[in-house]
């Protein structure tokens, strides 16, 4: 084997990286990898050094690094580990700070989300589900997707060889990254911080949309699944993540 990473996974949930940065300094690492996009970089080694996180924020934001659509979902859920950046420098200042993720997906992910978001709409004023739709538009997501994945596992790798130990972050179910770091011969140790975590509705229907076995009696389901979560629980909460915590609750109650 050549290089070793620690693939630290969990879900986009503020939540859940408040426990990400937690866990960070107790790795002992020369390399952090970021699944930040790569036009960032240069900021978050900055936010490392000590400029203040408000600074790097606007600049992040005036410059559109990361597309506007998204840019509060993100710093919800990312702002947690950025915040700890600077404790991990003073406890190791020779620590490299790198981000891997591939703008293009960044950009192409947050049309997705819009498109998703029209759909979700859609459906629910009109009442209807289009499975062929739905289809469509995660079958594409589903591609690009995949193009990122062997992008962002090429770039891992290839920097990752140049440190002894590494950790990345990572914030999707870590096997097919993990699958594509094996093939290029990177050692992976994984820690889920939250290994008991339900995928929402949405993230199951693409999850099957991508692996080719949701079926369009499958894809109404999850969708009306989905729209129930949008307005049953992230509509009438003040976060995402109490949007799920109410959710998961709410399953728990059912299944009793």
């Amino acid at each position: 084997m050549g290089s070793r990473i620690t693939l630290v996974s969990a879900p986009k949930l503020r939540s859940r990286s408040s426990r990400v940065a937690e866990l960070l300094p107790s790795l002992k690492q020369d390399a952090l990898f970021l699944d930040f996009t790569r036009e960032i970089e240069e900021y978050v080694r900055m936010l490392a050094e000590g400029l203040p996180y408000s600074y790097v924020i606007s600049e992040i934001r005036k410059h559109r690094l990361i597309p506007e659509a998204v840019a509060s979902s993100w710093e919800y859920h990312a702002e947690p580990v950025l915040r700890n950046l600077q404790k991990l420098k003073r406890l190791n200042p020779e620590l490299e700070i790198r981000c891997y993720g591939a703008s293009s997906y960044e950009h192409f992910s947050a049309q997705i989300a819009v498109k998703i978001a029209l759909l979700t709409l859609r459906s629910i004023t009109t009442r209807k589900v289009k499975p062929e739709a739905w289809r469509r538009l995660l079958e594409e997501e589903a591609k690009i997707s995949l193009e990122s994945l062997e992008d962002e596992a090429d770039l891992l790798a290839s920097q990752a060889s140049k440190y002894h130990k590494s950790t990345c972050v990572y914030g999707a179910p870590p096997e097919p990254f993990k699958e594509k770091l094996v093939e290029r011969r990177v050692e992976v140790k994984v820690i889920q911080v939250d290994p008991n975590y339900h995928l929402t509705p949405m993230e199951t229907l693409k999850r099957e949309v991508a692996l080719g076995i949701a079926t369009d009696e499958r894809v109404m389901q999850l969708v009306k699944a989905h729209i129930e979560y949008i307005k049953r629980f992230v509509l009438l909460s003040g976060s995402l993540d109490e949007a799920y915590e109410r959710w998961v609750n709410a399953r728990k109650r059912e299944n009793a």
